[in-house]
């Protein structure tokens, strides 16, 4: 019998974590999620170089995924608590050609799973990205950038991080900011890193709040 009792207080503690009912970021670091698809996965290292000392990050970057595909893994992030999120997604939308609408619609939602979150910053995408499919990924790319603009606008915890005009002056200033038009180098996720610090740092100042 106490043998058996052992196995399932463990198994229960087990099943309290996964669920999110005990935290195992006990810090006192405010919480960040940071969702996004193959640039947030190879730019981990930029992101809790930057971010790590002041936030509790937990990061999922899927490559190839769309923001579609990106949304069940959002709703399970979606039964913690967060302070704020980051979601740099669509990139893989626009190079699949995915209708707009239906992307613009899928960011919508995932925005909507937090809604205790005081911040949730939406990244833009590059606009010029390689022209696979006779200029359907740039016309996409800048129809998604436009809903985040409008998010950004209509709703007071929705926060733009300009990648694409990090990319741009890169670019203008002759500097190639990726490594084959999508993925950015190891200094382009440095900028990118460092604009989301930022932004969440604003938000802490605006809000009146430490995350």
């Amino acid at each position: 019998m106490g043998i058996g009792l052992v196995v399932l207080v463990v198994l229960a503690i087990r099943i309290a974590y996964l669920t999110g009912v005990i935290d195992e970021h006990r810090d006192d670091r405010p919480r960040v999620l940071i969702l996004g698809d193959s640039i947030t996965d190879r730019g981990q290292r930029a992101l809790r170089a930057e971010l790590g000392a002041t936030y509790d990050l937990s990061i999922d970057g899927k490559a190839s995924f769309r923001i579609d595909q990106q949304l069940p893994s959002a709703q399970r992030w979606s039964t913690r608590s967060f302070s704020q999120v980051v979601i740099n997604l669509g990139t893989n939308d626009a190079d699949q050609g995915w209708p707009p609408a239906e992307s613009a619609a899928a960011l919508t939602e995932m925005v909507g799973l937090f809604p205790d979150a005081t911040c949730i910053h939406l990244v833009t995408i590059n606009e010029r990205p390689p022209d696979l499919h006779g200029g359907e990924p740039a016309r996409a790319a800048k129809a998604l950038n436009e809903h985040i603009r409008e998010l950004s606008m209509s709703d007071p915890r929705v926060r733009m991080v300009d990648f694409d005009a990090i990319l741009r002056r890169l670019s203008a200033e002759g500097v190639e900011p990726t490594l084959d038009g999508i993925h950015p180098t190891d200094e382009t996720h440095e900028l990118l890193a460092q604009a989301i610090a930022e932004s969440l740092d604003a938000c802490n100042v605006t809000s009146g709040t430490t995350g």
